[in-house]
């Protein structure tokens, strides 16, 4: 039994160009839909909300710094 091989879920691939492109086109749409998320926060809390835009960015500041820190 020892001599047996392991069966692994993951299997290793080369990572070439494409494939890398690939993993660029996911991070950039994740990243895309955080902007607009980000953008349409920043306008409604400044137009409805009646805060400062230095009020607002001060709240993604401390929301990106407790994500980073949980």
């Amino acid at each position: 039994m020892e001599n047996q091989k392991k069966s692994w879920v993951y299997t290793p691939h080369k990572i070439s160009v494409w494939r890398s492109i690939g993993y660029g086109i996911n991070d950039m749409n994740g990243a895309s839909w955080g902007t607009l998320v980000g953008s349409y926060l920043m306008f409604f809390l400044t137009t409805y909300g009646k805060l400062s835009a230095a009020a607002v960015g001060m709240l993604f500041l401390i929301g990106k710094f407790l994500n980073g820190r949980l």
